[in-house]
């Protein structure tokens, strides 16, 4: 049996929580050469994200407010228009969207909503977990792991995890970097859910490292847009 020592081979996400799981008790090991050193309950309060203070936009205060809105709807007949339950938002690199998502489904998490944040990445993931506070509600994965896609996806045999009919409120970040096929699972996945979660599509379609023009115009004209964060 020979390893894969390829430049494409992954690491799995078990692997990657071991790994910080060390980092952890390197940290608890290096504190504990301080002068006066943190006991391990102290040490882990003072590791707990919390919340930022923000002076939010008038376009990101709306943004909130949509999605609080939407996640307590009980009309049928808005829950049964698939394009009443997506919102895209836009945003560059430091006008506060991944701020806003996080206070957004901090907020519904409080509120009793199960939410799930979806990135392309395992680096997005590990950001998202260390600024979100501590909650069983919010679950943050990749869009792989989240919707079960094989690495070589194929729309005409993927079939959608049950676990996903838990969700009231879909967070997909940094939607520009999914690809074609990737995106069909998506939103084969979603629309099959009898639930109809309010979900949230984050993209900037100006980045470095875009998906396709052929993907950004499908992610374009299947999302209904209620607003934008600039």
């Amino acid at each position: 049996m020979h390893a894969d020592r390829s430049p494409h081979a992954c690491v799995c996400d078990a692997r990657l929580d071991t790994f910080l799981s060390r980092l952890d008790a390197l940290s608890v090991f290096t504190n504990c050469l301080r002068a006066n050193p943190l006991s391990v309950e102290e040490w882990r309060e003072t590791s707990k994200a919390t919340l930022r203070d923000v002076k939010w936009l008038d376009t990101q205060l709306e943004f909130l407010d949509i999605v609080a809105d939407n996640i307590n709807v009980k009309d049928s007949g808005e829950m049964h228009d698939l394009r009443n339950r997506f919102m895209h938002i836009t945003g560059g690199p430091g006008t506060g969207k991944t701020e806003a998502i996080i206070h957004a489904a901090y907020r519904a998490a409080e509120n009793g909503a199960r939410v799930f944040i979806l990135c392309p990445t395992g680096a997005l993931v590990h950001a998202y977990k260390e600024r979100l506070p501590p909650t069983d509600q919010i679950v943050v994965e990749t869009l792989h792991a989240g919707f079960s896609i094989a690495r070589k996806a194929d729309s005409q045999t993927y079939a959608p995890p049950g676990r996903l009919r838990r969700y009231d409120l879909i967070f997909i970040d940094e939607a520009s970097q999914i690809s074609d096929a990737i995106y069909d699972c998506l939103t084969m996945g979603i629309q099959e859910l009898p639930q109809r979660p309010f979900v949230v599509v984050g993209a900037d379609f100006q980045q470095v490292a875009p998906i396709g023009a052929e993907e950004e115009q499908k992610v374009r004209t299947s999302l209904q847009v209620y607003g934008k964060i600039h």
